[in-house]
């Protein structure tokens, strides 16, 4: 199965799927990024991670954009479970807990 627009852009079900994914991995590292930047002591690194996190965030529009070339108007979801639960144990644990947990920057 594809979606078509008008102008004749279509993608497979497959691309699709693969275009939401990229969307959900790109909001998950600036949602960690975001937590890094908020954790972090040196202000010039709280800074780098918050730019990271807006770069992120621009390429997560970036797929949005492309899906909606195609006329697929998904809401814009969330932060994933597990990144969320990353974000809750690194308020009770530090900020090594995204580390120690598997779910840094690194893993997406």
């Amino acid at each position: 199965m594809t979606t078509t627009t008008s102008a004749g852009a279509c993608l497979t079900k497959e691309e699709l799927a693969q275009y939401r994914r990229n969307r959900q991995a790109e909001l998950d590292r600036a949602a960690i990024y975001q937590a890094l930047g908020d954790r972090a002591h040196v202000p010039s690194v709280a800074t780098a991670f918050f730019k990271m996190a807006e770069v992120e965030r621009t390429h997560a529009a970036f797929w949005t954009f492309h899906m909606r070339e195609v006329d697929v108007h998904d809401p814009m979801p969330g932060v994933s479970r597990r990144v969320r639960l990353a974000r809750w144990l690194a308020k009770l644990f530090g900020r090594r807990a995204l580390a120690l947990s598997g779910l840094d920057a690194c893993s997406f």
